[in-house]
């Protein structure tokens, strides 16, 4: 993208000005990169925080400081913005005069290679096209963290929205301590709706919306029934979509409460007219508490709506990416290693590309040229660059957590809480929450297709993202914890001989 005197690369989150590339914190380009993908968007500070600091709870003072080190970068005055503007309540949006796209990247037939995701973009955009013709859809994409959720929904509303005016909508569910609010997202887009620049047409009636105005009234005396609130929303989205196609976006849905996931449900199963399409991206496989279950059984019973679970990337789709980023067919060798490095996981492929070309083993544009370039060597070094990132990862969590996962990375494969809490020295039900809290998250646990048997029956089983992660935290994991790993994993063997 080119603006004024510089060009971001939204690719490798590096900023040049003229052939100079300008130096930035990691923190800085980040939240730059937040800013451009967001299309002249102001973005919340909240939106902010979770795109910036995804792992890692932060003041929200962070962000002024990171917005004057780019303003600083850009030569900007804030009382005078050309390129950050701030409004109170509605965050910062990137709005620079005289900007230009980046160009299309040589070989992109595909709306976007670096996600490799065709088929899923192909069902998107042919519940685009129902939604158009007047009907409603729902769409769930489900998949580890850093699988490419976030990415597809990006790369399809600028499809979406090149080709057809539109309305979005979009809501970035968060952890809480507690239980989640009753309904916040959908409160959200409600809210949104009533807005009256929303309407774009002053002529469309407004359709009152009794049952969520209750939920806001204070000392209410009963909460409104989820048939009651589905009935109100579904005609509230018919009557705001008459003139114009609307896209509602719910990020991490895990996050939402039971009643959300409900009215979501309903509205997949119900004959809904109206030209509006809801995605909501989540984490599912880290739900214990059958939500994720739920709204999947809810929504088979419909035609008008689709889960779509996004894999992780295959070797052919690896190469395409390298081939998409750099057009350099001697990389070619470097992708048996690379996929298997990085389990196919989109994020962690971005992570180990931007590793090399960092500490310049891969030029940092598809134009540079190549460096002598030895694959072998490159191979090596690449658990090395992953490893950097995945430190780093590490060293944002919360002490406690650390300490658990260190305590797990001694076992082994699946863990259970009950095990974890025996090396950790601690109750099982606390480390049962953190565990599902970490899962839940997508953050360095993925909880076990299958729940391990106890002698208390099924209990939870969690198994790291990548090997990598169990191999740093047991570096980490202290002397009495090894201790104790050694004489249960000595008792198991035991017991397993002496059955055999």
């Amino acid at each position: 993208m080119n603006f004024g005197t510089f060009h971001f690369r939204q690719a490798d989150r590096t900023l040049w000005r003229h052939s100079e590339r300008v130096h930035m914190t990691a923190k800085a380009r980040d939240l730059l990169a937040c800013l451009v993908s967001a299309n002249g968007r102001f973005v919340s500070k909240a939106e902010i925080m979770t795109a910036v600091w995804p792992d890692i709870h932060v003041l929200p003072d962070n962000i002024k400081v990171l917005v004057h080190e780019i303003r600083s970068v850009l030569e900007e005055d804030a009382r005078n913005p050309h390129f950050i503007r701030s409004e109170a309540g509605l965050g910062y949006a990137f709005v620079p005069e005289g900007l230009t796209p980046d160009p299309p990247a040589a070989g992109d037939r595909s709306h976007g290679l670096f996600l490799n995701r065709n088929r899923e973009l192909a069902v998107l955009a042919e519940a685009f096209e129902d939604v158009r013709a007047g009907s409603s859809r729902v769409v769930i994409l489900n998949g580890e963290r850093g699988i490419g959720k976030t990415g597809l929904c990006d790369v399809f509303l600028r499809l979406a929205a090149a080709g057809t005016p539109l309305r979005t909508i979009r809501f970035q569910c968060r952890e809480t301590s507690g239980e989640p609010q009753p309904l916040l997202p959908l409160l959200d887009v409600v809210q949104r709706l009533e807005e009256p620049s929303s309407n774009g047409n002053a002529s469309e009636p407004h359709v009152p919306a009794a049952a969520w105005a209750a939920l806001r009234a204070p000392g209410r005396s009963a909460a409104p029934t989820v048939s009651a609130l589905t009935h109100e929303l579904r005609s509230m989205l018919a009557s705001f979509t008459r003139e114009m196609p609307l896209i509602v976006v719910l990020e991490d849905l895990q996050w939402a409460d039971m009643a959300t996931h409900r009215i979501l449900g309903q509205l997949a199963r119900t004959d809904t007219d109206g030209k509006w399409l809801v995605i909501a991206t989540m984490c599912g496989g880290g739900l214990s508490d059958g939500r994720a279950a739920s709204l999947q059984r809810l929504m088979r019973a419909t035609s008008r709506a689709r889960m779509l679970n996004l894999e992780p990337l295959t070797s052919a789709q690896v190469a395409r990416y390298l081939d998409a980023r750099f057009g350099l067919e001697r990389l070619s060798d470097l992708t048996p290693s690379l996929h298997e490095v990085t389990g196919g996981n989109p994020s962690m492929m971005v992570a180990a590309i931007d590793g090399l070309i960092e500490n310049g083993v891969l030029p940092a544009h598809p134009e540079d040229p190549l460096p002598q370039l030895d694959i072998d060597a490159t191979i090596n070094v690449l658990p090395y660059v992953l490893r950097d990132a995945m430190a780093r990862q590490i060293d944002r969590l919360d002490p406690d957590a650390r300490a658990l996962l260190e305590a797990a990375s001694l076992l082994g494969g699946e863990v259970t809480a009950a095990a974890v809490a025996s090396i950790a020295g601690t109750e099982t039900s606390r480390v049962a929450r953190v565990l599902a809290s970490l899962a839940q998250r997508g953050c360095i646990l993925r909880q076990a297709a299958h729940g391990s048997l106890t002698a208390h029956g099924s209990e939870s089983g969690y198994r790291f993202q990548h090997p990598m992660y169990a191999h740093l935290l047991a570096e980490r994991a202290s002397v009495a914890q090894r201790f104790r790993a050694t004489q249960r994993l000595a008792r198991t063997k035991d017991r397993k001989a002496r059955s055999e």
